[in-house]
């Protein structure tokens, strides 16, 4: 398959790398110190102990590419309605787009069923433009299970999780079954979903609770679990995230005691949130915090934990 990255921070160069490795020629869509770095020196990856190098071909314009059997989006979720023309030159009648982002996707109630079928998250896509560019046939959702970091342009640290789950976002189309191929053939653990959007959820009640969490606590996950207060609020956000889940329709079950204490495994890695506030980044407010919270006055369930660190996110971003 010919297949474009665009977006070469942690996950976005960690796929590419995963493919360069294994025998694909992926495109990486990169500009700046990114894309110097990426045409100088390639990617240079600690992956589980090793060291690893690859150097995919990269472009700062699309158009060299030309259009693309799939494209891999790895941008923030918050730069997404602003970067549709670095998709459009890649983008087929048959190209499928799998958007490896956090938090509620633009997406979510596209094709969805039910009683907010097709209504617009303003949190993530404020003036529809997303909506209206991307045809949901063609979207496989996709959650991100891994512990990527990128201390420097074309350098990764890539420790431990290799695992996507995919599904489609219309459920008629099939396409995640191809989208997987190429993925497991580069060594990623690709699992396939009936109800990507049960799947977003899960992930969410961690990302939306101790995410900005970890900001708060200026540290990583062992941080943030010492800490009483900030180990109960999480908790209670975590709660919140549930409820919201399954007034949409869901049917999210968690065992939170249970989950917080699964997190001690990741040690003191530090999340996507706390890396981009460190490195003077913008925070993935909107698609962890804002959008839960649009659907907590959609569906009328209170959201106080999550206001609470709204307010705060907004004072430090």
């Amino acid at each position: 398959m010919r297949i474009a990255i665009v977006g070469a921070g942690s996950i976005g160069g960690a796929i590419a790398h995963a493919l360069a490795m294994t025998g694909h020629d992926p495109v990486v869509v990169a500009r700046g110190a990114t894309k110097a770095a990426l045409e100088r020196d390639g990617f240079t990856v600690t992956r589980a102990g090793r060291i690893e190098k690859s150097a995919p071909r990269v472009v700062a314009d699309p158009a060299q590419a030309g259009v693309q059997d799939m494209v891999i989006g790895a941008l923030k979720a918050h730069d997404w309605p602003g970067a549709v023309g670095l998709f459009a030159p890649l983008m087929g009648p048959d190209t499928l787009l799998m958007p490896a982002i956090n938090g509620l996707p633009w997406w979510y109630f596209q094709r969805q069923g039910g009683a907010h079928d097709g209504k617009r998250i303003a949190a993530v896509d404020p003036a529809g433009t997303l909506s209206r560019f991307f045809d949901p046939a063609r979207i496989v959702g996709t959650v991100v299970y891994m512990a990527v970091s990128r201390p420097a342009p074309g350098h990764l640290s890539w420790p431990t999780g290799e695992r996507l789950v995919i599904g489609d976002v219309d459920a008629a189309t099939g396409n995640a079954e191809r989208a997987a191929v190429p993925l497991r053939a580069a060594g990623l653990n690709v699992e396939i979903t009936p109800d990507i959007r049960n799947a977003m959820w899960l992930k969410l009640v961690n990302n939306a609770s101790f995410n900005p969490i970890s900001v708060l606590a200026r540290g990583g996950v062992a941080t943030m679990l010492a800490n009483p207060e900030l180990r109960a609020m999480g908790s209670a956000a975590m709660r919140e995230i549930v409820e919201l889940s399954q007034a949409v329709g869901c049917k999210v079950e968690v065992d939170i005691d249970a989950r917080i204490e699964s997190m001690h495994r990741l040690g003191d890695f530090k999340s996507s949130m706390l890396q981009d506030f460190e490195a003077g980044r913008s925070m993935e407010i909107g698609p962890l915090i804002e959008a839960p919270r649009e659907l907590g006055r959609l569906t009328g369930v209170s959201t106080p934990v999550l206001d609470e660190l709204s307010a705060r996110m907004k004072a430090y971003a």
